[in-house]
């Protein structure tokens, strides 16, 4: 779809179109073309060569999934960090309740957000596959906390988009924008929030927090379905919906969009997961977008150093040339070179980044670059500010984090994405699957038991001493069709017989239930204790696998996640099986 805006001069006539990303325009008489200032690529291009000065059109969609539907696989990390679910005929609505037009990349307008009347919503309502990831929200939030305490960087960019987001509210309106950001450089009451924040007690509460875990979760929304789509599955957004929740819980759906979901996106998820666990899949995600992300980071910074030496060299030849055509013109442009070189000082005295479009957004609704001033000049206004160093991305752009169209949240995009906050986080991620959780106290069983417990495939166990609960627990188990090896030790017979009854006696039950799921064996002088689970997960540590070792003694425990270095326990493992005696025999 295509849009003719009328305005008062002929130049100022655009096409608008539904995708950002056309590379030609599709409005082939627009007066601009006509008068030889267009070359259709120029203005429209999705390449970043030039800024696209056109406005854009978001269609605004809620996403709601309903409870039920039929679980089809769960997979979990330890402690419940981390939980994927999948489900098959789960109803899911998808609405259009409005549109809205954003200006960023043409002369300052206030954005226009159109609502549906309730009655006349565009909609529809379809029982449908769709995977569920859930985080559990206090680790979330430590983890969230960690990074904006320990960043200058990522705490100074969330809490200017917290102070925008809370002075624009529902709409983005670009007169409060300005308004919040000269009141931070002027000292006003937006700054005593955003200096609290940054440079005192570097405060974070609950309404603050709740921010930062929106923008995360929206950040690992989209980069999540991107890797899903170009990297596993291998087709484009139009098959897919998604949806995040931050408020109370911290979710991410992605939905097939078809009805009974029989498109195949959430089956390929299952079988990369089933087969190679959830610490992989995740793991194959961060490397992916480490890669994407340091990518976009060299282009950009090739980009900008590119382009702001194109810049410099243009306005300096472009004076020039004005002093000798118009005076009036070659004054007006220095002008604005001096207001956005004192801009610029401003910001970077009050440690503000702000990106070429918002600085340009800010300096023309403000008043501090004026129309008048401006006037047959709109050419140079994106080459003074990229001479003057503001960026082209600012802590998420079109290029990594924000997706336009295909997210439901439209201009408000650029207040609840960051690229830094998800930077941060998923290196902590790799950091904690690689490192592995360490626990130590007197109630490992805590941790322990409930990854026996979701064991979907095999259990690998080697503990010197085992309590009749635990063989009870490991034959229930294997009677649900998991593969179990216990290894353990027996005492000779004489006096420790009557010390440890208790491991005898789970001895005689593990003995005698003895199956196709369930083998045991034996080994002299074992002190391992190790619990391996699905190949997937590796336990190892103090704990034997008795009453005392899960609740009672204090115990050490490493949970190791990392692919190759529970390959590498398990083949430690096999060498303990192979050499050891299989209890019938003794």
């Amino acid at each position: 779809m295509s849009l003719r805006i009328l305005t008062s001069k002929p130049r100022g006539s655009l096409a608008i179109s539904t995708d950002p990303y056309d590379l030609e325009c599709p409005f082939k008489k627009c007066p601009i073309r006509g008068v030889g200032l267009c070359d259709r690529k120029r203005y429209w291009s999705a390449t970043y060569s030039r800024r696209k000065p056109y406005p854009k059109v978001y269609p605004l969609r809620l996403v709601a999934p309903s409870r039920g539907g039929v679980l089809i696989y769960r997979e979990k990390l330890p402690k419940d960090i981390i939980e994927f679910a999948a489900y098959d005929k789960r109803r899911v609505e998808s609405i259009w309740y409005g549109i809205e037009i954003g200006t960023w990349f043409i002369r300052a307008r206030p954005t226009i957000r159109i609502s549906f009347d309730k009655n006349a919503q565009i909609g529809y309502s379809i029982p449908t596959s769709l995977l569920e990831i859930s985080f559990n929200t206090d680790w979330l939030n430590n983890e969230i906390k960690k990074i904006i305490e320990n960043s200058d960087e990522t705490r100074k960019s969330i809490t200017l988009k917290y102070v925008l987001y809370k002075s624009l509210h529902w709409t983005l309106d670009y007169e409060k924008l300005a308004r919040a950001i000269n009141d931070i450089l002027q000292g006003k009451e937006n700054s005593e929030a955003f200096k609290k924040t940054i440079y005192l007690d570097k405060e974070i509460d609950n309404e603050f927090l709740r921010f930062a875990r929106r923008t995360l979760l929206h950040s690992l929304e989209h980069m999540l379905t991107q890797y899903i789509l170009f990297k596993l599955v291998g087709v484009d957004y139009n098959f897919i919906i998604t949806r995040y929740y931050y408020k109370n819980t911290a979710k991410i759906f992605i939905v097939e969009n078809a009805r009974n979901g029989r498109l195949g996106i959430i089956d390929t998820v299952i079988r990369d997961i089933e087969n190679n666990g959830l610490p992989a899949f995740l793991l194959g995600f961060i490397d992916w977008l480490r890669l994407f992300l340091n990518e976009h980071n060299r282009e950009f910074s090739r980009l900008s150093d590119e382009r702001r030496s194109r810049a410099i060299k243009l306005i300096g030849e472009t004076i020039k040339r004005f002093e000798k055509e118009s005076r009036n013109k070659a004054e007006r442009l220095k002008k604005i070179d001096e207001i956005v070189q004192n801009f610029s000082d401003e910001l970077r005295k009050a440690d503000i980044q702000l990106d070429v479009a918002l600085a340009r957004t800010v300096l023309l609704v403000s008043n501090k670059v004026s129309e008048d001033l401006i006037e047959d000049l709109e050419d140079y206004f994106d080459d003074i500010l990229e001479k003057h160093e503001f960026p082209l991305c600012w802590d998420g752009c079109n290029a990594c984090v924000r997706f336009e169209r295909y997210c439901g949240e439209g201009v408000h995009q650029i207040l609840t994405t960051s690229k830094l906050l998800l930077e941060a986080f998923i290196e902590r991620l790799r950091d904690l699957i690689a490192t592995g959780i360490i626990e130590s106290s007197r109630e490992v069983g805590r941790v322990v038991e409930p990854i026996l417990n979701e064991a979907r495939k095999s259990i690998d166990v080697s503990s010197p001493f085992i309590s009749p609960r635990y063989a009870d627990m490991l034959i229930k188990i294997s009677r649900k069709g998991v593969k179990i090896r216990v290894l353990t030790w027996m005492p000779e017979p004489g006096g420790e017989v009557d010390e440890y009854r208790y491991h005898v006696e789970s001895l005689r039950i593990l003995k005698n239930n003895v199956s196709e799921n369930l083998e045991v064996r034996v080994a002299e002088k074992l002190h391992a204790k190790i619990y391996i689970v699905d190949d997937k997960v590796v336990i190892t540590g103090s704990a034997n696998l008795t009453g005392r070792g899960m609740h009672g003694n204090y115990e050490h425990i490493d949970v190791k996640m990392d692919p190759g270095l529970v390959l590498r326990i398990h083949n430690e493992f096999i060498k303990l099986w192979n050499s050891a005696k299989d209890i019938r025999k003794n």
